[in-house]
């Protein structure tokens, strides 16, 4: 499907526009800026370019796809320009799908599962879902209600950053299989049930730094086959377990805050490394799941 040709507001000359490759993708009236717009769930994007989440959207998942967003092109932006993309309650897969694609970015706005009743969240569902994915950069993304916030498989180069994970999941952030570069910096996690964040890629060059860990029924980081894991400066306060690890994980643990956790961390000192941590201790009760 090719758009028909408009006259660009900043230059006066006629332009085509992007070809689009689903209805519901609509190209914004300024040609200089080529600026997509995203008015529907779910749609394909096939071309690189910077699109923009026009409104809050709701993935019906009435066609079986299993995605909301499905990345197929190289250097993509996505701005969520502060909206929600939501599934309704009974439907499974991820809002963003990313594959085998580099030098994304996804930014401002809220991915949500459905409310249920019993306060618990959708199973099976991911936020975003990354495999074989290289240069990716998530920020200022608030994350409710999903099962799984950002699953990652075979990866190199990916930052999260300035999110917020809530409501409980079964992990925020998890990594399989191998990969190399995971940085998540600056994040508040709460609300776990299993890991917040849960490292069992055979990866290397993964630091988890700079994030508050809150009322965790389970585990702010379990590190269960990442290998030279720098964890450092978090603040891990009412969970269940603050950090574990396995032997010869080769884990840095470095100027990180414990408080009020049931266990403050699970660490072998067979192969990893305890430097400078503040435990602090108290008689209150410890975290209330």
């Amino acid at each position: 499907m090719t758009c028909h040709k408009y006259k660009c507001r900043k230059c006066h000359k006629w332009h085509k526009s992007h070809k689009v490759n689903e209805k519901c993708l609509e190209t914004c009236k300024d040609g200089c800026r080529k600026t997509i717009l995203i008015n529907h769930l779910p749609v394909i994007i096939r071309e690189s370019g910077n699109y923009a989440i026009k409104r809050d959207l709701i993935y019906k998942n009435k066609d079986c796809r299993n995605f909301g967003i499905n990345i197929k092109a190289n250097n993509v932006n996505i701005d969520l320009c502060g909206n929600t993309l939501s599934i309704r309650k009974g439907h499974q897969g991820s809002l963003i799908r990313i594959k085998g694609r580099k030098n994304i970015n996804i930014k401002n706005g809220q991915l949500q599962g459905p409310h249920l009743v019993d306060h618990t969240t959708a199973t099976d569902l991911d936020g975003i879902r990354l495999k074989d994915a290289h240069n990716v950069n998530v920020s200022g993304i608030n994350f409710q209600n999903i099962s799984n916030g950002i699953r990652v498989d075979t990866f190199e180069n990916v930052t999260i950053r300035d999110c917020l994970f809530h409501g409980k999941a079964d992990y925020h952030i998890s990594t399989h299989t191998s990969g190399q570069n995971l940085l998540i910096e600056n994040n508040l996690f709460t609300d776990s049930k299993e890991s917040a964040v849960l490292l069992t890629a055979e990866s290397g060059d993964t630091v988890v730094q700079n994030n508050i860990f809150t009322n965790m029924c389970g585990t702010g980081v379990a590190v269960a086959g990442s290998n030279g894991t720098i964890i450092c400066g978090n603040t891990f306060r009412r969970c269940k377990i603050g950090v574990t690890t396995l032997e010869n994980s080769k884990t840095w643990l470095t100027q990180n805050k414990f408080h009020l956790n049931e266990i403050q961390y699970d660490i072998p000192f067979m192969g990893n490394f305890f430097i400078g941590n503040n435990l602090e201790t108290d008689t209150e009760v410890q975290p209330g799941c």
